[in-house]
């Protein structure tokens, strides 16, 4: 991923090259051209499903917030930590 400042108001969108089903609870994703997969816990697996739309990163903050009981610092650096991950991978743009 290239490096980008990560704001509040940055855009995160999936990319296109991707297949992703959910199995058990855990959602898989497969990279069609590079043919890897990746696998995430349910709060990473939440947070793909909800990026089904671009969403801003405080909006995909404030969704985790909602759904987990989780300390604002501690998703601050979850989401950050996925978006890293996800983004390292190609599997999301950050705008």
């Amino acid at each position: 991923m290239e490096t980008v400042a990560v704001q509040k108001t940055t855009l995160v969108t999936r990319t296109k090259d991707h297949l992703a089903c959910e199995l058990q609870d855990e959602t898989v994703i497969l990279h069609v051209s590079k043919g890897m997969y990746y696998g995430l816990n349910p709060t990473g697996g939440a947070l793909w499903k909800y990026l089904e739309e671009p969403r801003t990163v405080a909006e995909l903050e404030a969704f985790i917030l909602q759904q987990y009981d989780v300390s604002p610092e501690q998703c601050v650096h979850d989401v950050s930590e996925v978006l890293h991950q996800l983004g390292s991978e190609g599997l999301v743009e950050v705008r």
